[in-house]
């Protein structure tokens, strides 16, 4: 018995120090892939959750980076998003978001927008933005 013990807690060891560093890897590993990036439900922060999807979908040379500002809008910052492009975010009110107009497909009142970023958002991605304007804007 004492045998078994002392050739299983090595193991146990093992098992857990490796399962530690792949912990560890894979909340280092950079994100490529937008569907990967799932918001929360609520408590949606603009650093931690929309600026992610933003810089893999919105923020490219040519769209909505800080050099480029497609429509006079960049994506780049929550500086950017809240103050610098006014109606754009109407804090506690996303159906007078000019964001959520064109981001939402289902909208009654959409703003025609270039396709190439419906591809690359979810819904949870649109639910998300939704769920931070009713929050507040924060």
């Amino acid at each position: 018995m004492k045998t078994r013990i002392r050739l299983f807690i090595p193991l146990l060891l093992a098992g857990s120090i490796i399962a530690s560093l792949l912990g560890i890897w894979a909340c280092g590993r950079t994100i490529t892939d937008p569907a990967e990036i799932v918001i929360p439900a609520s408590n949606v922060s603009f650093e931690r959750h929309l600026l992610p999807v933003f810089n893999l979908t919105c923020n490219s040379a040519g769209c909505h980076s800080t050099e480029s500002r497609a429509g006079g809008v960049a994506l780049t910052s929550y500086f950017e998003v809240v103050f610098n492009a006014p109606g754009l975010v109407v804090a506690k009110n996303p159906d007078r978001s000019v964001l959520m107009r064109v981001i939402d497909f289902n909208s009654a009142t959409r703003i025609s927008h270039r396709q190439t970023f419906q591809t690359r958002i979810t819904q949870n991605h649109i639910d998300g933005v939704r769920t931070w304007i009713r929050e507040g804007a924060q």
